[in-house]
């Protein structure tokens, strides 16, 4: 028997105790030397007896996060999917949680990945799947460390898709939060306004936020004093 065996051996026994607390402890462990072995049936087995012994534990959404991560290094023919369903099921059942927005973005990398589309009724047509999901976050979970990432990712699907306005709008609400790429952002949101709107006023509105220490400073002043 090797040390993770006798370690799991032991923290196993903790975990079918009495003490509630304790026994969550010592399954999340468990998880995590399977996880350092690189066991994905043991780890994943261990996230789902957890998430079902526990469900109304606050460390239950995490246990389905990392369930869902190791799903997707699993061996598993639909594994996408899978980890897309267990994400899925995280927000609906602990929308509150601070897992939830770090689900959905792991879910909008994931669509993002499939390539996936459907109907979006407050656009209309057709849409990346993903796209729904980082708004959902950008609305739901504003104030999340994830808003940052879903803004960014957003307005760059939004660009893709030739959705210049909204893709502006994204990279302006991702330079207004004060982030450390916000010369970046606003670098972002005064090209689609000066290339793609021909929006001469807003595009030197966006350059001009525009930080003397940004690599991107001399190019902007160069831009505005050119409109």
């Amino acid at each position: 028997m090797t040390l993770y065996d006798q370690a799991i051996e032991t923290l196993r026994r903790v975990a079918q105790g009495g003490d509630r607390k304790r026994a969550i402890d010592a399954s999340f462990l468990i998880a995590s030397l399977h996880d350092t072995r690189g066991d994905a049936a043991n780890a994943m087995g261990m996230y789902i007896e957890i998430a079902n012994r526990f469900p109304d534990d606050a460390r239950a959404p995490e246990a389905l996060a990392r369930l869902a991560e190791w799903t997707l290094k699993s061996k598993r023919r639909d594994k996408e999917q899978d980890a897309r369903r267990t994400l899925t099921d995280l927000v609906a059942r602990y929308p509150r949680s601070p897992w939830a927005p770090r689900a959905l973005l792991m879910r909008g990398a994931i669509e993002e990945r499939q390539g996936a589309y459907q109907r979006d009724e407050i656009l209309g047509g057709s849409i990346p799947s993903a796209a729904v999901t980082y708004r959902e976050i950008t609305e739901r979970y504003a104030s999340s460390d994830a808003a940052a990432a879903a803004l960014n990712r957003l307005a760059r699907i939004y660009t893709d898709t030739k959705r210049f306005e909204l893709a502006a709008d994204a990279f302006q609400t991702l330079a207004s939060r004060g982030a450390d790429d916000r010369d970046e952002a606003w670098f972002a949101a005064g090209e689609l306004y000066d290339k793609r709107l021909k929006d001469a006023a807003r595009a030197a509105a966006a350059y001009s936020r525009i930080r003397p220490s940004s690599p991107h400073y001399a190019e902007a002043r160069k831009r505005i004093a050119r409109e």
